[in-house]
């Protein structure tokens, strides 16, 4: 299923986002306050806990700290808490003035990645689109669009979002892998097999075939 690779590379991608999510969507609130500078070393460490408190606390003298609700949203979302971190986040786009800036569409990914761990795939579709419309060559989201879209059964914005990866050469054996999966879903399993074969032309894997339909097993 296309849930395999979606939770391997989703994986990856959540172990360094907040390093991409700080640099890109921060910096230019932040006041390098004492909390934040705090709060970047729990970060560090991997010590989520307690940002929940200190942001709490923040927020108690300031209930308008754009910042704060950021920090809480994210760290609900380490934790797995999705639903809190909807509510920051949202929270946060309602306080933000400037709604064209980068750090507003950064909260439309991370609450769509916070949708979509609830398995509320509509509104996570919803926020991925809002997203891409401000940077339409975002690989990872380009790559959770699919997954969600998958999940709704949409398999022609699917198919167009692989399209669109694999000329544009992002994880070239991964979307091919997707178009093979995409066209057996869909039982064009002469479509399929070409974009096996073409996986394991270009990355040397063997293959065997399970059956007629052309479903392929891999092994370096």
């Amino acid at each position: 299923m296309i849930t395999y690779f979606s939770s391997c590379y989703y994986k990856a991608l959540r172990a360094g986002a907040f390093s991409f999510f700080i640099i890109f969507s921060l910096y230019s609130y932040s006041q390098n306050a004492p909390w934040e500078i705090k709060v970047d070393a729990l970060y560090e460490s991997g010590n989520y806990t307690p940002i929940i408190g200190i942001c709490d606390s923040v927020i108690e003298i300031d209930s308008l700290s754009f910042i704060a609700y950021v920090h809480r949203g994210f760290t609900y979302y380490i934790l797995g808490n999705y639903q809190s971190s909807i509510n920051d986040f949202t929270k946060a786009m309602n306080l933000n003035e400037e709604k064209e800036d980068r750090a507003y569409y950064d909260l439309y990914r991370l609450r769509g990645n916070s949708y979509k761990e609830l398995g509320e795939y509509k509104n996570a579709l919803d926020d991925y689109n809002s997203y891409l419309k401000n940077d339409p060559y975002d690989e990872g989201t380009l790559f959770d669009r699919i997954e969600v879209s998958y999940m709704l059964d949409e398999l022609e914005a699917v198919k167009n979002d692989m399209y669109y990866l694999y000329i544009m050469k992002y994880e070239t054996e991964t979307v091919l892998r997707y178009l093979g999966e995409y066209y057996y879903s869909v039982e064009n399993y002469a479509k399929a097999v070409n974009y096996y074969e073409e996986v394991m032309n270009a990355y040397k894997y063997n293959f065997y075939f399970r059956d007629r339909q052309g479903f392929i097993f891999f092994s370096p």
